[in-house]
């Protein structure tokens, strides 16, 4: 299992600092969620507004989250296909009703048109919904220590600029930061910087050409699971395979 490697504190620098990149971070939970009378534990993702542009995800009704939401702390929610037809039997009218998450209402504002259902390795285990991570954190929904590494970061490779350049543009972020904001143990520093790992992996499918991403972890030693990195190869939404073609660490 891989462990997150960003946390929000870092995220924000970093998609300020990168957003021309359009960098999309996720954090996964589990929650209840009631709709329609019936409730059960859910699998959801709080993410930023960028995720599903970066993903090349579409609506198949209604919109997708987008920059808009990650100000505006609206609690709205877009759903799977698979949600939206084996529990609301596709019924334009269940898109009235309000999810309820952890005992908060939240409105449904679209529905994917792919069979996309998050970034996990347990496709048992799918992200039925995702909410804007900015509402996430003021609801409580993820943890609010802003220094804890809990964000998976993806960005989509572009031109020739691979891991190594990549590499060197994270580590001048990761050397800014660790002025500005030091790691600390405790009330203590904690004595190391922050290292940085990069990831690629291609997403291939039947109908496009391989799009290659790059799955960035930015924080302490212990916070970047590369071995679980690995994982992030197989993403859920692939029709065909994936490919992790190259993994390096640096301080």
């Amino acid at each position: 299992r891989w462990q997150r490697a960003v946390s929000l504190a870092d995220w924000w620098t970093m998609a300020d600092r990168l957003r021309a990149d359009r960098p999309a971070a996720s954090a996964p939970f589990y929650a209840n969620v009631a709709l329609a009378g019936s409730a059960q534990l859910g699998r959801l993702e709080a993410v930023s507004g960028s995720y599903f542009e970066t993903l090349r995800q579409k609506p198949g009704r209604g919109r997708l989250l987008g920059a808009a939401d990650d100000g505006e702390r609206q609690r709205v929610i877009v759903i799977n296909r698979w949600f939206w037809r084996s529990a609301l039997r596709e019924d334009a009218a269940m898109l009235e009703q309000p999810v309820v998450i952890s005992g908060e209402a939240y409105r449904i504002v679209g529905v994917l048109d792919s069979a996309f259902a998050g970034i996990d390795l347990n496709p048992a285990s799918p992200t039925i919904g995702w909410v804007p991570l900015s509402t996430a954190v003021s609801s409580g929904l993820v943890a609010t220590d802003p220094s804890e590494p809990q964000l998976t970061v993806l960005v989509e490779e572009r031109g020739s600029a691979g891991t190594r350049q990549w590499g060197q543009r994270l580590s001048a972020l990761g050397a800014a930061l660790d002025i500005a904001s030091p790691l600390v143990d405790g009330q203590t520093r904690s004595g190391s910087g922050r290292r940085w790992s990069v990831a690629t992996l291609d997403r291939v499918t039947r109908s496009s050409a391989a799009t290659r991403y790059l799955l960035i972890g930015l924080g302490r030693v212990g916070g970047i699971g590369l071995a679980g990195a690995v994982n992030l190869a197989n993403l859920t939404w692939m029709l065909m395979t994936s490919r992790l073609h190259e993994v390096s660490v640096c301080r």
